[in-house]
């Protein structure tokens, strides 16, 4: 399988584990940074964050761990996509 297939393989478990912690009421953000470096890595800057905003709304700003924003920021910053880390800096 290569890099592609594991990267889609990896998007797949990562959905699946945050659809499983959500069904069990564990509003931790388990697996979001993990799925969303995926997406970067595949070019889908828009579907991270998408799934970082959708997140946040769920669980409210307010209980958003600090560090998982950062971390997606700096996952954004890592990849170069520079304005859409402020972006979600400037959101929280």
């Amino acid at each position: 399988m290569g890099r592609e297939g594991v990267i889609e393989q990896a998007t797949l478990y990562y959905k699946n584990a945050i659809e499983l912690a959500k069904k069990a009421g564990n509003n931790r953000t388990a697996g979001v940074i993990s799925l969303s470096e995926c997406y970067v890595k595949k070019g889908r800057i828009d579907e991270a964050m998408d799934l970082c905003k959708s997140r946040c709304d769920e669980i409210g700003k307010e209980s958003m761990d600090p560090g998982i924003i950062i971390a997606f920021a700096k996952l954004l910053q890592d990849h170069h996509e520079t304005s859409h880390a402020l972006e979600i800096l400037e959101e929280h």
